[in-house]
């Protein structure tokens, strides 16, 4: 059952189809106190977009502002799926396709029921369980058989959820173990999620982001046809968490606030029909259309939207404003819920700094009209984002396919995916597969309407713009079809040799038209015969017309009896039936599969010129596909029965439990992947004639090294890129030449030894049972009698391991010589941090070059390392470099607690067999983890002093301690919110001029958020930098008030004095 809210569903979309971590690769360095001097790449003129090449997504996106503290960086961003959408999927409030990304959230894909709720079950042995086993156990309590029942009847949760993530530069999943006292990140990363108060995630530079804004939802049904079914409601399910807070590992804050606002409204439909196998039940077995279903699944939830974003004193504020008209695309009992995204405001020490405004529209169906109630007016119309305006910059606008419309939301006509198919004389979501009789709904694919209401255009506030076309997924797989051919169902005979007469209870079946009866009597009087059939109901038809004849009749599927009386032995009667029925024969073919890919997207700059990038997906030098998925069908069917005493005994009836939905899950337990492709290559013009690049994926456990022992294909192990071909066409030869060639090796070890037994834990493979109970027939009593009940029980188990990368080659080619470049090999000593251990290559010479790395895990037993792990701030501290086995030097960042905070204390260094030396020592910090004092180890110390609430350094002292350094100024003045430029060249000018003849002092100041202004070298020597009202560089002069650089925007103009 999906019960997850509207805005973390389109948040997280687009994280379910790439899992995986992203992260810097710890490489120890120097601390840098002062940022670089302040510059402005020039706003491109079109976008530089990429694709996610494994599933063909490209990467779509608007940049709103980027925080920047503490080496810690939080992009805030608008970004868009362009992989199709569904039928029933809702506009998040940016708009269809449209997802803010302003920090992060949790998902939850309930499974059964919240793992929050009280009725839960967890089995002591999940293989010996029996539900048919009524032994009680020794000392008392349930028996097997009592459990089950219990557990049915109180509609027990008996599967772990899922918990999608995305936050910052970091997305994945990961499940509880059966007690929900331990999480599992799938695959293991050395990320640090736990549950306290929510659920927190720490990076592996200690950054904590805490999720304690909960989003609850509570669902019920209507029901068209039947009543709701039990499990189709539940109250205040968790199913997200939104990020309330980051706390950088030097104790920095940004809060999230949220607003709670209503929503009601359906979010799909769910169908369940109850068929006997036959199609024609008979006798004491009756129809169930009682027990038939078909309903709206109706979601009333508490949205917590995003409000505000506020740095810890309150110097930065990001406001996120929202319409105060409700959503004409949301509503339930003709009542409007929900709110677009209004605008987005970004204010630095109080004052504007950015703002976005977004502009909406809907897509409508081709059924809209303004006469239509407000429920059907919401049902036939999304919510579209036409513009967004930065103010005083320009406009992005868009432009989408609306020559293709989807139909209503709810409608039937969808393909086993969910995306319009046409069909729109559906009048049911159960595929017509499942039934006996073939009736139900067409649920194949087709390509028209799969780009319906897809961005198509997007063009930049410069005047460039990027178009993208697209293309369905296809497959290549077996189609059944069928043919209609007439086929014999009963033949009967008397005559020479057989008697004279024959009487024969048939059953007849896979009748779909009317029969022909063909028959041969003869009413003479020395020839006198007759023949009938009776019907299932007890119907006779006479057959006495003499001759041959031939006759249609409407035929059900059921028990006949047929008779011919003979009077003449010698002469030949017969009867037959026969029927035009469907046969099906199957061909291979391409078919139509899920939603779209990326096929080309253009770049046109402001002077027109246009650079495309073409995607193919196939098999190279082919024309297959390398299509790779599992894909559960919505349709399900499954066995019922039903009981009915008499005297001492009772009578069994079996039915068929046919059931769709149009809402599948988030995610799935069984083994379903999403869409990939093992093969894409890129080219810069549709043929790859200036050359053509070449991708190759994992999709399969083979595609990675390691003992691996695991049925299907996790996804842990897809969507690796192991293999990159860069290719040069030649047109003598009319053929691709390799330029050059990379791989990479991944490993993972996964191989359970008993069942539930992981092979490898210290490697984090891990193995949580789970199981689905449900009754196959009831309990029934009667008389004294006790029939029992029977049951589905169904065992799975949630899987999860450490992927890591083994081994990267690189490989040049020249000539027709293939020459390895470079070669990488990672060893992992340390299962406690994952992180490798030993990095191992060949240099140009062919010498062997090792790298040996130690991380606070490796000094277990230290106070300030055992501080870090607890903390998961995870850096190199050690790096040994050997050459063929030779030791060369070493390198290491030691570390100290000052006041709560681990920071280096000194960088160590040794050479050959040269002593170790102290290159620098980092003396003092302030609170907030700034550096104050270091030593060179040529014993020259510098000093630095901060400004503006400590968030910026504005001054560097060459050669005299942080005490006397400080002496000169007001550290009250330069340590306010927003201190004037003018202050702080005061105060900083009181440095200098104390400090004359004892040491070097650069000076600088700051508009905080937004860049540096004055950078003042020791001899005195100033470079200014000039804003515009949003925050960007303007102008660049130097100590003279000459312009070194200016900025349009569009163009970096020379300037000429």
């Amino acid at each position: 059952m999906k019960t997850f809210g509207l805005m973390v569903f389109n948040i997280l979309i687009i994280a379910i189809y790439s899992y995986g971590q992203k992260g810097d690769d710890g490489t120890p360095n120097n601390i840098v106190v002062v940022p670089p001097t302040p510059d402005v790449a020039k706003i491109a003129e079109y976008g530089d977009i990429q694709s996610n090449l494994f599933n063909g997504v490209p990467n779509i996106g608007i940049p709103i502002y980027t925080i920047s503290v503490d080496n810690f960086s939080l992009p805030i961003s608008l970004k868009y799926n362009a992989s199709g959408f569904k039928v029933d999927e809702m506009s998040s409030a940016v708009g269809l396709g449209w997802s803010l990304f302003a920090g992060g959230n949790i998902a939850i894909s309930v499974r059964g029921r919240s793992d929050n709720l009280a009725n839960r079950y967890v089995l002591a042995n999940y293989n010996d369980f029996s539900p048919d086993d009524q032994t009680l156990p020794t000392g008392g309590g349930r028996s097997d058989y009592e459990w089950a029942k219990f557990m049915i009847d109180n509609n027990y949760d008996t599967e772990q959820d899922i918990y999608y993530y995305t936050v910052g530069d970091y997305s994945g999943k990961f499940f509880m173990n059966n007690d929900l006292t331990r999480i599992i990140q799938v695959p293991y990363s050395n990320l640090k999620i736990t549950k306290q108060n929510g659920y927190r995630i720490r990076d592996t530079k200690g950054v904590e982001y805490v999720f304690a804004d909960p989003e609850t939802i509570s669902t019920t049904q209507r029901c068209s046809v039947g009543v709701s079914n039990l499990r189709g409601s539940s109250t205040n399910n968790i199913t997200g968490s939104s990020l309330s807070q980051i706390t950088t590992a030097n104790g920095r804050k940004i809060n999230f606030s949220y607003e709670s606002i209503d929503l009601k409204y359906p979010v799909g439909m769910d169908e369940t029909r109850y068929v006997s196998p036959a199609s024609q039940p008979s006798g004491q077995c009756s129809l169930l259309d009682s027990k038939d279903r078909l309903c709206q699944m109706i979601s009333l939830s508490q949205q917590r939207r995003l409000k505000t974003i506020t740095f810890d004193d309150s110097s930065l504020v990001i406001n996120f404003n929202y319409d105060i008209t409700t959503r004409e695309d949301i509503a339930l009992d003709n009542i409007r819920y929900g709110n677009r995204l209004k605008s987005i405001e970004v204010y630095c020490n109080s004052v504007l700094q950015k703002r976005f405004t977004l502009s909406h529209d809907y897509f409508r169906t081709q059924a809209y009209n303004t006469t239509q109630s407000i429920d059907d007016q919401s049902l036939n119309s999304r919510l579209k984002l036409t513009s967004v305006s930065e103010e005083g910059v320009g406009s992005y606008v868009f432009n989408y396919n609306e020559r293709e419309l989807l139909p209503a939301r709810l409608s039937f006509a969808q393909d086993l995916w969910g995306y319009y198919n046409q069909k729109n004389a559906n009048t049911s979501l159960i595929p017509k597969e499942l039934y006996p009789d073939g009736r139900g709904a067409n649920r194949t694919s087709i390509s028209n309407f799969k780009t319906a209401f897809l961005l198509e255009k997007m063009m930049y506030p410069t005047g460039g713009s990027t178009s993208f076309r697209y293309e369905p997924h296809t497959d290549s797989q077996f189609v059944q079809h069928t043919a209609a051919v007439t086929k014999t169902l009963y033949l009967g005979y008397t005559g020479t040799g057989l008697g004279r007469s024959f009487r024969d209870t048939v059953v007849l079946s896979g009748i779909s038209r009317n029969c022909t009866i063909s028959y041969y009597v003869s009413e003479s009087s020395t020839d006198r015969s007759t023949g009938s059939i009776q019907y299932p109901d007890g119907t006779i038809l006479s057959l006495t017309t003499p001759g041959f004849n031939s006759l249609s009749r409407a035929l059900n599927n059921g028990t006949y009896i047929i008779a011919i009386n003979n009077t003449n032995a010698n002469v030949v009667k017969s009867i037959g039936i026969s029927s035009t029925v469907d046969s099906t024969y199957n061909t291979k073919e391409v078919v139509i599969v899920g939603g779209v890919r990326i096929a080309k997207m253009t770049d046109i700059s402001t002077t027109g010129a246009e650079k495309s990038t073409f995607y193919d997906y196939n098999i190279p030098n082919t024309t297959k596909s390398s299509i790779t998925y599992t894909h559960k069908s919505p349709g399900l069917i499954n066995s019922f029965y039903t009981r009915t005493a008499s005297a001492s005994s009772f009578t069994e009836c079996s039915y068929n439990v046919l059931s769709s939905s149009s809402y599948p899950d988030l995610g799935t337990d069984l083994n379903e992947n999403p869409i990939g492709y093992q093969y894409v290559t890129v080219k810069k013009d549709s043929l790859g004639l200036v050359g053509r690049k070449k991708y190759k994926f994992s999709i399969k456990p083979s595609d990675l090294i390691g003992d691996i022992s695991v049925p299907g294909t996790p996804e842990w192990c897809r969507g690796k890129q192991i293999e990159s071909i860069t290719e040069q066409y030649n047109p003598a030869t009319t053929s691709w030449i390799v330029v050059e060639k990379e791989q990479a090796v991944y490993k993972t070890n996964f191989h359970p030894q008993a069942m539930l037994t992981p092979g490898y834990p210290q490697e984090h493979e891990e193995l949580v049972p789970n199981f689905r109970l449900r009754y196959l027939k009831t309990e029934l009593s009667n008389a004294g009698l006790t029939f029992p009940a029977e049951f589905i029980y169904e065992t799975f188990e949630c899987k999860s391991t450490w992927v890591r990368l083994d081994q990267q080659k690189k490989f040049y080619y020249g000539g027709n010589n293939q020459t390895l470049i470079d070669s990488v090999q990672y060893s992992y000593a340390n299962l406690d941090h994952v992180q490798p251990t030993t990095i191992a290559s060949l240099d140009s010479k062919g010498r062997l070059i090792q790298l040996l790395r130690k991380y606070p895990q490796d000094f277990a037993g230290t106070p300030v390392y055992d501080t870090m792990v607890s903390r998961n701030i995870l850096p190199i501290i050690q790096e040994d470099q050997y050459r063929s086995n030779q030791f060369v030097k070493n390198d290491k960042t030691n570390y100290l607690l000052f006041g709560q905070l681990p920071l280096p204390s000194s960088v160590e260094e040794k050479s050959g067999t040269s002593n170790s030396i102290i290159k620098t020592t980092y003396q003092k910090y302030d609170t907030f983890g700034n550096l104050q004092q270091l030593v060179k180890a040529n014993g020259v110390v510098e000093s630095y002093i901060w400004g503006y609430k400590n968030k910026y350094p504005i001054a560097k002292v060459v050669g005299v301690n942080y005490a006397d350094a400080i002496s000169y100024l007001n550290t009250n003045l330069v340590n306010s919110a927003l201190p004037s430029d003018q202050t702080i060249k005061d105060e900083v000018t009181k440095v200098r001029n104390g400090l004359v003849g004892r040491g070097f002092v650069n000076t600088y100041t700051f508009i905080p958020w937004i860049g540096m202004t004055t950078s003042v070298n020791s001899k005195g020597r100033a470079l200014y930098y000039l804003f515009d009202s949003q925050g960007r560089l303007k102008v660049v002069k130097d100590n003279d008030g000459k312009i070194l650089k200016f900025y349009d925007y569009q163009y970096q103009v020379p300037v000429n004095q």
